[in-house]
């Protein structure tokens, strides 16, 4: 691959911009109406480190990749299908949102 630590340095450049504003959106302001769940940013990872094993581009495939390409399709695929399953089963688990108005969204922060 051409460019390979250009790639790299942008990829490191987004994560860490991506988890510095997180971190700033959730400690430095005045008001905590942001309650992103550190789980779901951790759900999202995963589920891109699965699919990104799956539908990334790979010059040279050995035999054992090709196992583990179909390995992280099955989790993915159960792990989201058990997680709709939850969410259309168990509707109360959930939290109601603090705003009842249906022109805005619950956490957008302002009142």
């Amino acid at each position: 691959m051409e460019f390979n630590w250009v790639r790299l340095l942008g990829l490191i450049v987004f994560g860490a911009t991506d988890v510095g504003v997180a971190m700033y959106d959730r400690y430095s302001q005045k008001t905590k109406a942001n309650r992103t769940s550190y789980a779901a940013h951790f759900a999202g990872a995963l589920a891109g480190l699965l699919l990104g094993v799956v539908m990334l581009r790979n010059l040279r495939r050995l035999k054992w990749e090709t196992a583990l390409g179909w390995f992280c399709l099955v989790v993915y695929i159960l792990l989201m299908g058990s997680l709709i399953i939850w969410n259309i089963a168990f509707p109360s688990y959930f939290p109601q949102p603090y705003m009842q108005d249906a022109n805005r969204h619950p956490h957008s922060g302002y009142p």
